[in-house]
């Protein structure tokens, strides 16, 4: 059963969800990406604890429940959120499972903390950590934030806003059962009018930083075992979509050249949204990875 929990640390109250905490088990502590909340794992986590394991799932600050902080949403202050937030949880070795954006908070967090009680015991890219965007060819910062900028969805009615997600799409489309939890990214006040909770310009501040994100200055420095799991979306690819999946090869490429212990696994057919689309494929593979490492 999912249950809900609020920390104070870095000067701001930070909201997370658990399962399985009674129960006990080998902790695996799940990052959402951006834009998402701790909702993101509603399906993947259940399947973990059934497995045996302790899912905690915070919202990053500025997301979900947690405070809207002020001021800087560099890495290193979410690096620093995720310490603490490991620090009063009392967490020793955990398995970290990143999503997106998530998944570079993750892999910059193994490479601080490499070593002692609160360092991993393994880390899971899901989509993010893997590759950079300035690998892309022809990117800029400037087209970069044209194409992947939030649209303006303040104050839309949650009934557009539910036709909106639910639109059809060629690989795979939201269903009603995961509704709930995409809109976990939105207030709706009693008018039913919906507000995303990430304003717009913290969303360009994170965005900025993940496009300045160096993934391969990150990878000598991890020193736990890694499983890469990059998505293909339903060929043929053009555009956009091509470029994605051509700098997670070179990404994966990289990887495989410095990081001892990586194994990858690639998900095709599959659209960003892994935790939502694939959530029995994503557990198994985070399962049999963390029984690989701690036994």
């Amino acid at each position: 059963m999912k249950s809900s929990s609020y920390l104070f640390l870095n000067g701001i109250r930070l909201h997370y969800l658990n399962w399985n905490l009674k129960k006990g088990g080998s902790p695996v502590v799940l990052i959402h990406g951006l834009a998402y909340t701790a909702c993101t794992w509603d399906f993947v986590a259940p399947l973990l604890s059934d497995l045996g394991w302790m899912p905690l799932a915070p919202d990053q600050r500025g997301h979900g429940l947690s405070d809207e902080a002020d001021g800087d949403y560099s890495f290193d202050v979410v690096v620093r959120d995720l310490a603490a937030f490991l620090e009063m949880t009392n967490l020793e070795k955990p398995l970290l499972v990143g999503h997106s954006w998530g998944g570079m908070v993750v892999l910059d967090y193994a490479g601080r903390v490499s070593t002692g009680p609160r360092s991993p015991a393994g880390i899971v890219l899901v989509d993010g950590g893997i590759g950079q965007l300035s690998d892309i060819p022809g990117a800029t910062w400037e087209r970069v934030r044209e194409f992947l900028a939030p649209s303006n969805t303040s104050g839309m009615t949650l009934e557009t806003l539910h036709r909106r997600l639910l639109k059809p799409n060629p690989t795979w489309t939201l269903t009603d059962e995961v509704l709930p939890s995409i809109l976990a990214n939105y207030h709706i006040d009693e008018n039913e009018s919906a507000t995303p909770r990430l304003n717009y310009d913290r969303h360009i501040q994170i965005l900025q930083n993940i496009w300045g994100f160096n993934s391969y200055l990150h990878y000598p420095k991890i020193r736990c075992p890694v499983l890469m799991i990059p998505t293909c979306p339903t060929e043929p690819l053009d555009g956009f979509a091509r470029l994605r999946f051509e700098y997670r090869q070179r990404g994966v490429e990289q990887a495989q050249a410095i990081i001892h212990n990586l194994k990858v696994h690639w998900m095709m057919d599959t659209i960003h949204d892994v935790p939502f689309q694939r959530p029995h494929e994503l557990a198994s593979l985070i399962d049999q990875f963390g029984k690989s490492i701690v036994g």
